[in-house]
């Protein structure tokens, strides 16, 4: 079968050992949106007024983006960054009303202006849940579902001219999946688990140069809707699991395993978070879970070390009352999910767009976290020199 082949998923059981978020059982999970809306009572921390003022903390803000246009609030969507261009790439998803997209959008980020790409070529078919990954100024797009039905397309978009093209794969295809991990490096697209119906293991390559797909198994079961990012030759991702713990995909060995982290990392189950990488960290925001609000964490991949990343209002755009402080002084965001992030380094500043809850027109969320590395980098060097 081709690179357009596409399946129907059945029903199976849920695997005794793992934790499945809704959007592995239920390819519509998006459409009870309003029923979320409509059940708000989830636990919330004990409130306090006063905030521990912290030696590090990042400052949320949020603000509407430069400019006339802007994508239509939704969930489901992918997002990348092309390093190159110095812009955030998304679409698809689907909306509150739910109907399927297949428009593409690019945030500038250095003006926060939106502009919607003219695709041209052959045209991508509505659908949520794809995912994406940049290889220089080239967008790879990858799987997906529009119900009842899963994607294992693959196409191209090139970000300079808006050219897609439908990429006619052979060998190991991946299975039709919606939310899988996604990553390219050095003229190869990496796919890893994801929902099919079940969830898959087995780690797909694809040469770029030869178009021909090969499968290398895994010991670890696949996980579909989790946060992920690259870094360097190896994919990070975490959430959506009983057991916690932190997974690393070495793209070098085509290996899929658990990193033994220490530190307060977010709940295991944790699902569809957003997670970003800078500097040494790994950022995780938002996810899905049972309480209204969220602290915001980090890892130092150089330890592998977890931690909270202390957060303050800006107190123009957002105010305390915008979120909680919990009983022991942390400032806590609304909870989110299903966004879209970007790291922008000449501005030292954490992005996310669209996700739930959706707001038309949708806002864009900022963490500033320039003074916070300051501080961060200082304590790693003075730990580092305690060492020696």
């Amino acid at each position: 079968m081709g690179g357009n082949e596409s399946a129907m998923a059945g029903a199976h059981g849920t695997p005794s050992d793992m934790c499945l978020p809704v959007v592995g059982t239920r390819m519509n999970d998006e459409k009870v949106m309003s029923q979320l809306r409509a059940a708000s009572q989830l636990k919330t921390p004990t409130k306090r007024n006063h905030i521990v003022r912290t030696a590090f903390t990042a400052i949320w803000s949020q603000i509407q983006p430069n400019g006339p246009l802007t994508p239509h609030s939704r969930v489901g969507q992918f997002y990348s960054t092309c390093t190159e261009l110095g812009i955030a790439i998304t679409g698809l998803g689907i909306t509150d009303d739910n109907t399927y997209l297949n428009d593409i959008w690019a945030l500038n980020q250095q003006t926060l202006t939106w502009t919607n790409l003219q695709i041209t070529g052959d045209q991508i078919s509505p659908r949520a849940n794809a995912r994406a990954t940049c290889l220089g100024h080239i967008l790879y797009i990858f799987g997906g579902a529009c119900e009842p039905v899963f994607y294992n397309d693959l196409f191209s978009i090139d970000l300079t001219t808006g050219q897609c093209t439908l990429i006619q794969t052979t060998g190991d295809i991946p299975s039709p999946r919606s939310a899988p991990i996604v990553g390219g490096l050095d003229g190869k697209i990496y796919v890893w688990g994801g929902y099919d119906s079940l969830w898959p293991s087995d780690l797909h390559v694809l040469d770029l140069s030869t178009n021909v797909w090969k499968a290398y198994p895994q010991e670890i079961q696949g996980r579909t809707g989790v946060g992920y990012t690259l870094v360097g030759d190896k994919i990070y991702c975490f959430g959506s699991a009983k057991t916690g713990g932190l997974l690393q995909i070495d793209l070098t060995e085509l290996k899929v395993s658990l990193v033994q982290t220490t530190g307060a990392e977010p709940p295991s189950s944790l699902a569809n978070s957003s997670m970003i990488f800078f500097d040494h960290y790994l950022i995780v925001i938002g996810g899905k879970f049972h309480v209204d609000w969220t602290l915001i964490y980090a890892c130092d991949i150089t330890r592998f070390w977890w931690f909270v990343l202390h957060v303050l209002p800006d107190g123009e755009t957002v105010s305390q009352t915008d979120g909680c402080v919990s009983d022991l002084g942390l400032f806590m965001l609304p909870r989110a999910h299903s966004m879209g992030a970007s790291w922008c380094p000449t501005r030292r500043e954490i992005v996310t767009f669209l996700g739930f809850p959706t707001k038309d027109p949708p806002p864009l969320y900022i963490l500033s976290v320039g003074e916070a590395m300051g501080v961060l980098n200082m304590r790693s060097d003075m730990l580092e020199m305690l060492k020696h």
